[in-house]
């Protein structure tokens, strides 16, 4: 035998979720196939995990030793995201249209993992080396346009897109 042991492994997992979308469409008065779009949206979460690990093995080969883990794994991970977006729609003639559109995003990224070992009863005791924080902001920029072309019942609409990103990374241990 190589080695003995039991591992336990026992976990709880929350998840909180808030979305928010919003779309309106204007269609003109005037003339007639020109419409403004505006939407936006909001997404929040809060994702939450504690993992609780004890183990006792006994190895015997190749060396003889005794491991011993207790040891809770939190991780907490909110998420914050956000956009806005704008379409335009102005016809040219009867079946060809000019589209533009705009849209910003917004992330908002934190991933916080700390390990605490076990003293006594109670896990209370940070271990340094199995812990660790990330966060992210991330900013998109979206600039588009194209031109449409409507026949019967199928629009065709080849354009071109401009895209800006910006993304803000932290890691600590």
């Amino acid at each position: 035998m190589l080695n003995e042991g039991m591992v336990g492994i026992n976990g709880k997992t929350g998840n909180n979720i808030f979305r928010e979308n919003f779309s309106i469409t204007r269609l003109s008065k005037k003339k007639t196939g020109r419409r403004v779009s505006l939407a936006q949206g909001l997404t929040w979460n809060s994702r939450s995990v504690d993992n609780y690990t004890d183990a006792e093995i006994n190895y015997r080969q190749p060396r003889q030793y005794d491991s011993l883990i207790n040891q809770l794994r939190q991780e907490r991970v909110p998420t914050w995201f956000a956009y806005a977006g704008i379409n335009y729609r102005e016809p040219l003639a009867k079946k060809l249209f000019l589209r533009a559109g705009a849209r910003y995003e917004y992330e908002n990224l934190k991933n916080d993992i700390t390990t605490l070992d076990k003293q006594g009863a109670v896990y209370n005791t940070r271990n340094n080396e199995l812990s660790s924080d990330f966060s992210r902001n991330s900013n998109r920029y979206y600039l588009s346009t194209g031109l449409e072309l409507k026949l019967k019942d199928l629009a065709i609409t080849p354009g071109v897109r401009y895209q800006y990103q910006q993304f803000d990374n932290k890691l600590s241990f």
